[in-house]
């Protein structure tokens, strides 16, 4: 079928199904009423019989033709595309196997290491907890705010640990200068985290206490963007709503929940 014929069949249906359409509501909004419903049904024959109705009926056969015949290249053709998709999805199913026996397997290996007194989790954990943070609380997906609190106040201190231990353990493609510049990166993203949160649960007493909230949430934003690309939805909330949010609890400042 051309293009012309496809629109004219849209046409035509649409013209006999709101026909149809009328039929049925008048029946539901008036049982009772014969003549109407009569007169409904009559309609929709007269349109069915009509030259617009004939027309429709013959691109209805037309269209139905056009889709039931297939050359025998094109079932050739839908015979091997049938069998690429069977043996794509068995590749599927089999790398998502693959991909779950792997990562059960990681699991485990990790699950042994964290065990491992003198592995690099117990290591790590032990620097963690030697600044009062339970480290290993983040790995269970239940990191809580005093922790965390805990690890920006003290980031200067705590990373500077784990600078020394990436240094040991570092692989020989990796330059020291990357392991130096990732510790200091985050000593300062961390740093001016817990500056800007220490002022936002205090009480906002002038516009002064409002410009220096301004200037550190630019000042972390900036420092947050040079490390990593996108925001998160955490750090949108914190660049364009902490401010306002600040000033609107003006009298007690942020709830610290």
């Amino acid at each position: 079928m051309s293009n012309l014929e496809t629109d004219q069949l849209k046409h035509l249906s649409k013209r006999r199904a709101d026909l149809a359409e009328e039929r049925k509501v008048t029946k539901k909004r008036s049982p009772n009423n014969a003549a109407a419903i009569k007169a409904s049904t009559d309609a929709v024959k007269a349109f069915d019989i009509s030259k617009a109705g004939k027309l429709r009926s013959k691109l209805v056969k037309k269209n139905n033709d056009s889709q039931r015949a297939m050359t025998l290249e094109e079932l050739v053709r839908m015979k091997v595309l049938l069998q690429q998709r069977t043996l794509l999805e068995k590749a599927r199913d089999n790398a998502v196997k693959e991909r779950t026996d792997l990562k059960k397997e990681l699991d485990e290996k990790i699950r042994l290491r964290r065990k491992d007194a003198d592995g690099w989790h117990s290591t790590m954990d032990r620097i963690y907890l030697k600044h009062g943070c339970k480290r290993e609380d983040y790995f269970k997906r239940q990191f809580s705010g005093r922790p965390l609190k805990q690890i920006k106040k003290n980031a200067k201190k705590i990373f500077r640990d784990e600078k020394a231990l990436l240094m040991q353990h570092k692989l020989p493609s990796v330059a020291e200068y990357v392991i130096d510049k990732l510790c200091n990166d985050m000593v300062i993203l961390l740093t001016r985290s817990y500056k800007l949160f220490a002022l936002l649960h205090k009480e906002c007493t002038d516009d002064k206490v409002v410009i220096h909230c301004e200037a550190l949430v630019k000042s972390y934003m900036s420092q947050y963007r040079e490390m990593f690309k996108g925001v998160t939805p955490k750090a949108h909330c914190i660049k364009d709503h902490s401010v306002d949010l600040f000033i609107r609890y003006i009298e007690n400042g942020l709830p610290t929940s």
